[in-house]
């Protein structure tokens, strides 16, 4: 607990700049202190006045600083042996007249410790208590053979708190004062002093002539206009060449090209008609197919309305059936070979719009066909 306290104290103490400037003792960062203490002993511990050392571990910001502290303590028994107390703690100090220049090393000092007392008069087992310390710390900077220091000097009011044995019993406490005195040494690297600046000449030189923000160095198309559009040679870039034409729209029965086509173009396919009275795609047609299969392949911009149409032979109802499953036949034989079928619609026409005349076997061959329309 005691080590993320400190973690989470140094994090905060180095706020602004420092108020007064400090010797090179108290800079910020971290220092070591070890100290020499004299305990003056609450009567009721029963023990001489106690003598020790104490070494502290911290962090001092611009006027706060925070340490973790270790300390033995050793005093001398009425029957012989001595009592000793070691204990850990966690300092905090603030320095709060930083601004005033003879109060500066002034610090307010408050700790917390846990301490294992062993051999103590007055008590049949060794145990854990607690200190709390409150008072004052002068760190006045000093050189020693030297070397920047800072003198610490402290007095401190003591607290020391023992659990009671029994839930009944009160807790057993001991009020105190002990005086510390000792060296804090910083262990942060000295600033580099600040360097002077020397006033130089500086001769002003163009790098770039023609303004194109390509330096001369590097432009192999000196005299550009300012501002021009410029590549990193420094030359203005070729113009982007134009797209190719779009191809002329085609459905010739050697041709089928229909990226110019408008929408609403209708063509045909040759070799794509059914027998009479059927809406089976036989081999030819299948074949035909694989033109109109290939170019909406090429194209997924491409949409079609599929009509089916039959010969004048039969009822006008079946016919408009019958063409109905033509056009769905051929759409989905499209569908089969990978084409969405978002891209594709079916409709019947029946007899009606023939191509020719449906007087001779031929003609009405014709007129059994399928038409594709392009759409948007």
């Amino acid at each position: 607990m005691l080590l993320t306290l400190s973690g989470l104290l140094v994090s905060t103490l180095a706020w602004g700049e420092e108020p007064i400037p400090r010797k090179d003792a108290l800079r910020n960062g971290f220092y070591v202190a070890p100290l020499y203490s004299q305990t003056f002993v609450d009567e009721e511990r029963g023990t001489a006045d106690g003598t020790g050392y104490a070494l502290a571990l911290g962090y001092r910001g611009s006027f706060a600083g925070v340490e973790l502290i270790g300390a033995d303590t050793s005093m001398d028994n009425p029957d012989g042996g001595a009592t000793e107390l070691t204990s850990l703690g966690l300092n905090l100090l603030v320095a709060p007249l930083v601004h005033v220049a003879v109060l500066r090393d002034l610090n307010l000092m408050l700790g917390f410790a846990v301490n294992d007392r062993q051999n103590h008069p007055g008590f049949t087992e060794d145990d854990e208590t607690y200190f709390i310390d409150a008072g004052l710390a002068y760190t006045p900077a000093i050189a020693l053979f030297g070397i920047d220091v800072a003198l610490r000097a402290e007095y401190l009011y003591r607290r020391d708190t023992q659990q009671p044995v029994f839930p009944e019993d009160a807790p057993r406490s001991f009020t105190e004062t002990v005086a510390r005195i000792g060296l804090q040494i910083p262990l942060s690297k000295q600033p580099d002093p600040p360097t002077a600046l020397q006033p130089v000449d500086v001769a002003v030189v163009s790098l770039d002539d023609d303004g194109d923000g390509v330096f001369d160095a590097s432009d192999e198309c000196p005299g550009t206009a300012p501002n021009q559009l410029v590549d990193a040679a420094g030359c203005v870039p070729e113009p982007p060449p134009a797209p190719p034409p779009t191809p002329p729209c085609e459905t010739s029965a050697d041709r089928l090209q229909l990226q110019g086509c408008e929408v609403g173009h209708r063509f045909v396919l040759d070799g794509l008609s059914f027998a009479s009275d059927s809406a089976e795609l036989d081999g030819e047609a299948i074949a035909a197919l694989q033109r109109v299969l290939n170019v909406l392949r090429d194209a997924p911009d491409i949409n079609m309305m599929i009509t089916g149409y039959t010969d004048d032979r039969g009822a006008d109802g079946y016919n408009q059936e019958l063409s109905e499953r033509r056009a769905e036949a051929v759409r989905e034989y499209l569908m089969t070979e990978g084409i969405a079928s978002d891209r594709l619609r079916a409709a019947g026409a029946g007899e009606a719009d023939p191509v020719t005349s449906n007087n001779t076997e031929a003609g009405r061959a014709k007129n059994r066909r399928i038409e594709f329309r392009l759409m948007a």
